[in-house]
C-alpha cells in the first residue's frame, strides 16, 4: 500500500499543479488544447513507437493479454449499449457513443503515465497494446454504426457506396497519430527493420514528455470544467451510470 501511494501521489500532484495553474490564472485555460495537441501528435506517438519498436516480440504477441482485453472491451460495450437502449431509451446509432464512453480506457493520458511511474519505461508496452486494441475495436464499432445508420436512411433507389463507406471506416483509424505510431512500431519490431540511431534518440528524448504534460493538461482542463457541474445541464442518472 505504501508503494502504491508513493507512485499515485506524485501523479495526482502533477494534475493538481495543472489545476492550480488554471485556478490561479498562471496559465490561460485555452492552453489546455495546445498541451493536448503536443501530447497527441508528438510526445505520445514518440513514446509508443519507441516502446514497441524496441520491445521483444513475445511481449507484443502476448495472446492471453490481447484476448482478455478484447473480450472485456466488447462485453462492456454491449452491456452499456443495452442499458442505454432499453433503460434510458437512447436511439441508434447515438447509443454506441455511450458504449464508447464506458469502454474506451484513458490509457494514453493517464494509464501509461501511471504504469511508467510504477513499473518503469517497459510498462508502456502493455499500455500501448491496450490502446491499439481499444482503437481498433471501439472506434471501428462507432464509425460502422454511424455508417450503417447513414445507409439505412438513404432513399429507395439510391445505392450504398461501399468504397466511400470503407474509406470512412479505415481512414480515421490509420491516420490517427497514435495508431500510426503503434503500427509502425509493431512493423519495425516484427521485421527487425534497422533504423538510424538518431530516430531512437529522438523518440527516447521526446517520449517521456508525454506523461507529465498529459497529466498537467488534465488538471488545467479540469480547472475550467467546474461550470459544467454548476450548470446542471446533465442527466444525473446517466452520470452515475458511467
Amino acid at each position: 500500500m505504501g508503494t502504491m501511494f508513493q507512485v499515485v501521489i506524485p501523479i495526482f500532484a502533477i494534475i493538481l499543479c495543472g489545476f492550480l495553474a488554471g485556478r490561479l490564472s498562471l496559465l490561460p485555460l485555452h492552453g489546455t488544447s495546445s498541451l493536448n495537441y503536443f501530447v497527441y501528435y508528438f510526445a505520445l506517438p514518440a513514446l509508443l513507437f519507441f516502446s514497441l519498436s524496441t520491445a521483444p516480440i513475445e511481449q507484443i504477441t502476448n495472446t492471453n493479454f490481447i484476448i482478455i482485453n478484447l473480450v472485456i472491451t466488447l462485453i462492456c460495450f454491449a452491456v452499456t449499449v443495452a442499458i442505454f437502449k432499453f433503460i434510458f431509451k437512447k436511439k441508434f446509432p447515438e447509443v454506441t457513443m455511450y458504449g464508447m464512453i464506458t469502454t474506451y480506457g484513458n490509457t494514453g493520458f493517464l494509464g501509461i503515465p501511471l504504469l511508467i511511474a510504477a513499473f518503469g519505461q517497459e510498462a508502456a508496452i502493455p499500455g500501448a497494446i491496450a490502446t491499439f486494441i481499444y482503437d481498433l475495436t471501439v472506434i471501428t464499432l462507432i464509425i460502422v454504426s454511424f455508417e450503417v445508420a447513414k445507409a439505412m436512411n438513404i432513399k429507395n433507389g439510391d445505392k450504398v457506396k461501399i468504397v466511400p463507406m470503407f474509406g470512412s471506416i479505415v481512414k480515421p483509424i490509420l491516420l490517427n497519430p497514435i495508431n500510426a505510431s503503434l503500427a509502425f512500431g509493431i512493423i519495425v519490431a516484427f521485421l527487425e527493420i534497422p533504423l538510424p540511431e538518431s530516430v531512437y534518440v529522438f523518440t527516447e528524448v521526446l517520449g517521456p514528455a508525454a506523461g507529465p504534460t498529459a497529466l498537467f493538461a488534465l488538471g488545467l482542463g479540469l480547472s475550467g470544467e467546474r461550470s459544467v457541474l454548476k450548470s446542471k445541464e446533465y442527466n444525473a442518472s446517466e452520470f452515475i451510470t458511467y
